[in-house]
């Protein structure tokens, strides 16, 4: 049995698109939650730690009891001298 193109195509586009709208439907979760329902622990723990450290994110952050951590390097933007 063979496919063609245009099926696999269409398959892939259909994947795709209902992933993206269900990790949208997560974010928004996340990001609209209130001081009654907190972000759960292992999702500040998955982000936070594990993916700021795949995507080399370091700089000055809040700990999770609220006070600040200096121990990572603090990445600043390049400045750039425009002349006119």
């Amino acid at each position: 049995m063979t496919l063609s193109c245009t099926v696999v195509y269409l398959t892939c586009t259909m994947t795709l698109g209902a992933v993206s709208v269900c990790l949208t439907v997560l974010v928004l979760n996340l990001h609209h939650r209130d001081d009654e329902r907190p972000v759960p622990a292992w999702t500040q723990t998955l982000v936070l730690d594990y993916l700021a450290s795949l995507l080399c994110v370091t700089g000055n952050q809040l700990s999770r009891d609220g006070t600040e951590t200096t121990d990572r390097q603090v990445i600043t933007p390049a400045k750039v001298n425009v002349t006119p």
